[in-house]
Formats: C-alpha cells, structure tokens, sequence
C-alpha cells in the first residue's frame, strides 16, 4: 500500500473541495461575464440548477463571441474534465477495490487508484489555483 485508507479518503475530500470550489468560481466567472447585474445573474444560475458542465458550456459558447477570449480551448478542456473527475471520486472510486475479495487483486487495485488520486490531486490544485487567480481577475476588473 503506498499510502493508508486514512490518507486515501484525506485526499479525496481534498480532490472535492478542489472541485467545489472550482464550480463556484467558474459560476461567478459566469455570471460576470453575463449580460446584465452580476446579483441578477448568479440567481438565475441557482434558480436553474445549472451543473458545472452547463455552465462551462456556456460560458464558452459565450467566451467564443469575446473578441479576446478569457479562457483558451485547452482551459475549457480541463474545466470539463473536473466533472468526470469529481463524479469519479464521488460515485465509482471504491467500487474500483473494495469489493475485491482476493489481497494480490485488491493491492494491485488500490495502489492503481492511489496513483490516479495523485495524479488528480496535483492538477486540481493547479488548476484550482489558476481559476481562483482568473476569478480574483475578473472581479477586480
């Protein structure tokens, strides 16, 4: 095991939290970016339950008709892999080796999830870091 169960469920609230918090800025990026007050805006996103995806979507359809975009295609690529991403861990992570009864296939499971976690860990803290930043941009405008 290369780290503990402890440790693995420490980094999958960190990998949500990441993910919360770049759904929250990515919809007030949104709602700045609309037509109209930004108050207006951000209620009408709650109003309508929009999930990340949809408002990714249209923040880029929107972003497509800037005559300088603010994100780039590469951006909105790693934006929507935040959703699959974040359902991974909230819905399917456990399933991947808990349910494995023999040790060898249950070991050989968890590390290949460890590995994934770390991976997503590190570019969610990055790209955490890079919305936040954009946000803080946008709002200071």
């Amino acid at each position: 095991m290369k780290i503990t169960l402890e440790q693995f469920h420490q980094s999958i609230g960190e990998i949500l939290m990441y993910c919360q918090c770049i759904e929250e800025n990515i919809k007030r990026i949104y709602a700045h970016m609309s037509q109209g007050p930004y108050a207006l805006n951000r209620m009408r996103i709650e109003e309508e339950k929009m999930t990340l995806g949809q408002v990714i979507t249209a923040m880029k359809a929107l972003d497509e008709t800037r005559p300088e975009r603010f994100f780039s295609p590469r951006d909105y690529e790693y934006l929507f892999k935040v959703t699959r991403t974040r359902n991974e861990y909230a819905h399917n992570v456990y399933v991947h080796f808990c349910y494995l009864s023999d040790q060898e296939a249950f070991d050989k499971s968890y590390d290949q999830c460890v590995d994934e976690l770390m991976r997503d860990k590190n570019w969610l803290y990055a790209l955490y870091e890079a919305v936040e930043d954009a946000r803080l941009l946008y709002e200071n405008e």
